[in-house]
């Protein structure tokens, strides 16, 4: 039986979910005592396990014709003739994923769900829905994102339940007190809801004095001017680990407020660290933390609903305020649970190998 497993990603990284998300699973599969061999188009990071080799794609010119991602298939389907892994681990619904399932379907091909499952979505490829059918597999990151996978994509296979999870946070001290210090952390680019945001920090300026943090890659110049007008707002552009980390010390709240999401790691982190959350009720959101006193939720794309959020979390007391906390770090363990993580994964593998 193989002991070799491939996983098939746009990118590995640190920089975004899928990227995080693809580095951490090639890690949980390592951990379970498999060789493991990740393909990928963008390769920003390494990973310190013996048995995890990253390989790109064989050139990296004519990104215009999407050469790299081509010549990154062709890369997988010769390892797979000698390699003969047990199966192949894609993630998300990219141009890699639509050309392994068009010409590698010979293998077995699990697809994970990273978007909400929407078919209207710039992260879900063109014309890759048709393809999911020659998937051995499909899993998605919740029930509400399994429920849009069979809704809008008229999937009729198996789907399993797998979310994303982030490397394990040491238990912080809960004795911080709020500052006026917002955070968001992510992509920056409309679809982050950027406008209502600040059009709600517009509603409380004369109210609530609020500091907000902005960090992550994107159109750093085209965001800024959404927020002309509001001097308490800095932006930072992507930072490392540990420059990321002083912002997160002196956060009261991390803020996300998506037009559409599907199951984003910046909440889970920002609960692994004890920071209550404020976001709009999209993709996996409401069913993850709406009966969790670690949030405030709102509608998507309602500025005065997230403003009137944001003056409950200062006007609360603080007592209010540290139970907040402590419950974003009780969620954290439940849903970031290392060893549920690598039973689902056993118990994918174990339907894989039963298939």
């Amino acid at each position: 039986m193989s002991k070799s497993i491939y996983i098939l990603s746009s990118a590995v990284g640190v920089a975004g979910g899928a990227d995080k998300a693809t580095k951490l699973l090639a890690e949980a599969y390592s951990n379970l005592g498999f060789n493991i061999s990740v393909f990928a188009t963008s390769c920003e990071v390494g990973i310190e396990q013996k048995n995890i080799k990253i390989h790109g794609p064989i050139i990296n010119y004519g990104h215009r014709w999407k050469l790299p991602q081509l010549s990154l298939i062709i890369r997988l389907l010769f390892f797979s003739i000698i390699g003969k892994p047990k199966f192949v681990h894609c993630v998300g619904l990219t141009y890699e994923v639509k050309l392994a399932l068009t010409f590698l379907n010979r293998l077995k091909i699990i697809v994970w769900e990273t978007t909400e499952a929407d078919k209207g979505n710039r992260f879900v490829q063109k014309g890759i829905i048709p393809k999911l059918q020659y998937a051995h597999l499909m899993l998605a990151p919740s029930q509400t994102i399994k429920h849009n996978i069979v809704t809008n994509y008229s999937y009729k296979g198996s789907i399993a339940i797998l979310p994303f999870w982030t490397e394990w946070q040491a238990v912080r001290p809960n004795t911080k007190n709020r500052t006026g210090s917002l955070l968001y952390v992510g992509r920056m680019d409309r679809d982050k809801g950027f406008d209502c945001l600040f059009e709600a920090l517009r509603m409380i300026k004369n109210h609530v004095n609020i500091k907000l943090d902005v960090c992550g890659r994107g159109n750093v110049e085209k965001i800024k001017q959404l927020a002309s007008g509001l001097e308490n707002v800095q932006f930072h552009g992507f930072l490392e680990k540990t420059e990321i980390e002083e912002l997160y010390n002196n956060a009261d709240f991390v803020v996300l407020p998506s037009k559409h999401e599907g199951y984003p790691l910046s909440l889970i982190e920002a609960c692994g660290k004890s920071i209550p959350i404020i976001a709009s009720k999209v993709g996996s959101i409401p069913e993850v933390y709406q009966n969790s006193k670690s949030g405030l939720l709102f509608n998507a794309n309602d500025s005065n609903q997230l403003s009137q959020c944001i003056q409950t979390a200062y006007t609360e007391t603080e007592e209010s305020y540290h139970l907040r906390r402590k419950a974003a770090r009780k969620l954290y363990e439940k849903i970031n649970d290392v060893s549920v993580i690598q039973m689902k994964l056993q118990e994918i593998i174990k339907q894989i190998d039963e298939n």
